[in-house]
């Protein structure tokens, strides 16, 4: 197995990550890992609720490698991809991207709920512990949402879920699952939405 480990990447003098102004890392709490076709991360960081690691594999078409100086330190990534398509290559530096920020720094979504007696609760699936977000919302019945491997959900109250993950298109996915459950009122703030979206009530038009 051909394995090459090492720490402390900074992805700033790479050619092609550079098209994201706002990818930077320097930080002595990362090690990378290549293994055959695949791009392992772990982050030494204390006190995160989510996993610490993450598994890229490298798209065909790309490679990957560690650019060393001189003096066999690391100055960050080579990565190179033989695909014409411009915005598919982006699109795989991006969730790169992501995968390495989320086990630094985890992306969190706070979500809201309105309407009386509206709530949210959060129960476990054992005994794999897989969070399980139940929903009352003005339904006959409570609707569930099973969350998936390494999406994390808090309650910080009744109305008010907040939802932690390294990954972020699994974050993101989540919530909108949640928006859609019970879509927040265009009249009245009534529903379902995140904390982050602003919210306009449409008027009613006079006869």
């Amino acid at each position: 197995m051909n394995r090459k480990c090492k720490q402390n990447i900074n992805l700033d003098n790479n050619h092609l990550i550079k098209k994201f102004k706002d990818i930077f890392l320097n930080t002595q709490y990362l090690e990378l890992c290549l293994i055959n076709k695949k791009l392992i991360g772990t982050s030494w960081l204390e006190g995160l609720h989510t996993e610490s690691n993450f598994t890229y594999n490298i798209p065909n078409g790309m490679s990957i490698d560690f650019n060393l100086s001189k003096k066999n330190i690391v100055q960050g990534l080579i990565i190179n991809s033989d695909n014409k398509n411009y915005e598919i290559m982006l699109s795989n530096l991006k969730h790169l991207y992501n995968l390495i920020q989320g086990i630094l720094v985890p992306y969190s979504i706070i979500v809201q709920i309105y309407g009386t007696g509206f709530k949210f609760n959060i129960t476990e699936d054992s005994p794999s512990k897989t969070n399980i977000i139940e929903i009352y919302a003005g339904f006959n019945k409570k609707r569930t949402l099973i969350l998936p491997k390494n999406v994390y959900a808090y309650l910080i109250d009744i109305n008010t879920l907040k939802l932690t993950s390294k990954d972020k298109e699994k974050i993101t996915l989540v919530g909108n699952k949640l928006k859609k459950i019970k879509p927040i009122n265009k009249y009245k703030l009534r529903g379902i939405k995140l904390q982050s979206e602003k919210f306009i009530p449409k008027t009613y038009k006079k006869k």
